[in-house]
């Protein structure tokens, strides 16, 4: 932590290499091995990994491989490089994106990539609590992103509907649109409530499945919510939405595929579930 996140806090960029193309989000079915024990001193790892945020210009970069003969037995590692995580036998393979332009999206191939025993994040094969960790973490985000998101979209929305003429009257003088808004306010708070809630347990550093049960109830709830929202209240512009000079498209588009990262939310509903099986068996 000492030597790594002043960097980042200054201007590097770190990247996540978690998913893998044969897992999904079934994460620890994941086929990246991290040899531990062949080479003394170092780890060797090989697999690949795909749909990763920033690689092209990230320092620095967090990978999970197997470690163990067991399900669980994954461990995480800290890749440090310069800018662009040039190692070698690591590939970096850009993915040209329709949406969420502002990050490099790549494919990350690692064939026997050699990097020192040190570089292990924690314990040996208890990695499975770290990207717990991570990923409830950053399913509040993605939930607060997504309320922001959605806001973005209520807020020029209404500035459309206020303004825009038709039928005698505005938009906005229509019932259905007046109610449309009001229903969407609602769910918008209801789900900024809920983000805010699930930040004070995970600031209290509370137990990691602790964190993760609320954080899942969380992600799935504002992502459904701004994805509702986005549906219904960019319907309001009409057919400017089909035109490439306005963002409402794209911004609606964007808004459905919070629904899939971060754990897709149709996967989040059975995580959900089990936590439910637990509490009643107690």
């Amino acid at each position: 932590k000492k030597r790594i996140l002043p960097r980042l806090a200054k201007n590097e960029l770190a990247a996540f290499a978690l998913t893998a193309p044969e897992a999904g989000s079934d994460v620890l079915s994941m086929k990246t091995v991290a040899d531990m024990d062949s080479k003394p001193g170092f780890v060797v790892l090989s697999g690949n990994k795909c749909y990763i945020t920033n690689p092209l210009e990230a320092s620095v970069m967090v990978t999970v491989g197997r470690t163990g003969k067991y399900r669980k037995d994954v461990s995480a590692f800290v890749i440090e490089s310069e800018r662009g995580l040039k190692l070698d036998n690591l590939n970096l393979i850009p993915e040209e994106k329709n949406l969420l332009k502002c990050a490099s999206f790549c494919r990350v191939s690692m064939n026997n990539v050699v990097i020192p025993a040190s570089a292990l994040l924690g314990e040996r094969d208890h990695g499975f609590k770290f990207f717990l960790q991570a990923l409830a973490h950053g399913r509040i985000a993605i939930a607060a992103k997504m309320c922001g998101g959605a806001g973005r979209i209520f807020e020029d929305a209404m500035a459309h509907c206020l303004t825009r003429q038709m039928f005698d009257g505005t938009l906005w003088d229509m019932q259905v649109t007046k109610h449309a808004f009001a229903k969407a306010r609602a769910d918008l708070w209801a789900a900024w409530l809920g983000v805010m809630e699930a930040s004070k347990i995970c600031d209290a550093g509370k137990d990691a499945h602790e964190i993760n049960e609320i954080a899942t109830c969380v992600k799935y709830f504002a992502t459904r919510v701004a994805n509702d929202v986005a549906q219904d209240l960019t319907s309001r512009f009409g057919g400017m939405i089909a035109l490439k000079e306005f963002p409402h498209m794209q911004r609606k588009d964007e808004a459905y595929m919070a629904t899939i990262f971060e754990g897709n939310n149709l996967l989040l509903l059975d995580v959900g579930a089990n936590y439910l099986e637990k509490h009643f068996a107690e």
